[in-house]
């Protein structure tokens, strides 16, 4: 009877903790990084607000800087990491972005993808920025941190929500005004490009859907012909509405991982999706990779390809 109240207290108190203060801070951004591309860190707090905002300014600031360059293309990638991870210099996400970092970066440099820049916009050369985008989803040491799981699925939707929306739609203002701009530059043998991708793993998918699902659905809404109902779909859907104009894209593509929410949060933009077809140009904007056999907050970065 005494384990069994010692074992019960010890949860209560592991929950308890779960919503507390504890690693509720900003780490020390201190990573190295190898030659060919840059990693910036951007990180959060439970509420969605950036630790330092300076920080943020200044990464859309890079961002934007770079975006404009007429001598090389760029390509922009956030990852947003799930439950169990964080911004410390060891996580082990952390580490393994970076690493990944440097292969694309080497893919990318390869004589066949720089001959088809070449061909494309008239310039072989790139840069790559990475942005690890870190918050709280580790909130207790060691196995303690399998109790905060709806506490840490709160948080992640709050940062969602929160400042990381409004960073977000800030890249994709840059992405569209560069290749805009690009797309009707006078030398037309040298019009750079910039990319945009993001990827959310876990709860950090949770995060990505909650900031970019309203820019998605509005996109979808204003070409549905009907209001569609969530939690009711039609059960013979209407002929999709072909859509010839492809729709803009939050960015070039949007990956979730093993992402950690409810199919209904995805609901509204399946039943909008669902009454439209679609062109040979258009292009994905979300896609979900799921497995069957993976643990909590475990994600491994593979060489590119792969």
């Amino acid at each position: 009877m005494s384990s069994a109240i010692a074992i019960i207290a010890a949860l209560a108190i592991a929950l308890l903790l779960g919503g507390c203060s504890l690693y509720h801070h900003a780490f020390p951004d201190s990573h190295p990084t190898q030659p060919g591309y840059d990693l910036e860190i951007v990180q959060l707090d439970d509420f969605g607000s950036f630790w330092e905002p300076s920080r943020a300014r200044a990464t859309l600031a890079k961002v934007e800087a770079q975006s404009q360059s007429r001598s090389e293309s760029t390509y922009v990638v956030v990852f947003i990491h799930g439950w169990h991870n964080n911004a410390a210099p060891d996580n082990a996400n952390l580490q393994e972005f970076n690493q990944w970092l440097g292969k694309l970066a080497t893919e990318l440099g390869q004589p066949a993808r720089a001959a088809a820049r070449l061909e494309l916009t008239g310039s072989p050369a790139f840069k790559l920025l990475g942005i690890y985008v870190g918050w709280r989803g580790r909130a207790l040491p060691g196995v303690l941190d399998y109790g905060t799981m709806w506490w840490r699925k709160s948080a992640a939707e709050r940062v969602g929500d929160g400042d990381l929306s409004e960073f977000l739609e800030r890249l994709q203002r840059m992405y569209l005004r560069a290749n805009s701009l690009n797309r009707y530059a006078q030398d037309p043998a040298h019009t750079t490009f910039t990319g945009l991708f993001t990827i959310g793993h876990s709860f950090g998918g949770q995060v990505l859907l909650k900031a970019i699902a309203r820019p998605l659905e509005a996109e979808l809404a204003m070409r549905a012909p009907s209001l569609t109902d969530a939690l009711e779909p039609a059960p013979t859907p209407p002929t999709p509405t072909l859509e010839r104009v492809p729709i803009d894209s939050f960015g070039d593509l949007n990956i979730l991982v093993n992402p950690t929410t409810e199919a209904y949060q995805f609901a509204r933009i399946d039943g909008l999706y669902r009454q439209l077809a679609y062109s040979s140009q258009q292009t994905p904007q979300l896609v979900v990779f799921s497995r069957t056999t993976t643990y909590p907050g475990s994600l491994s970065f593979r060489s590119p390809g792969h």
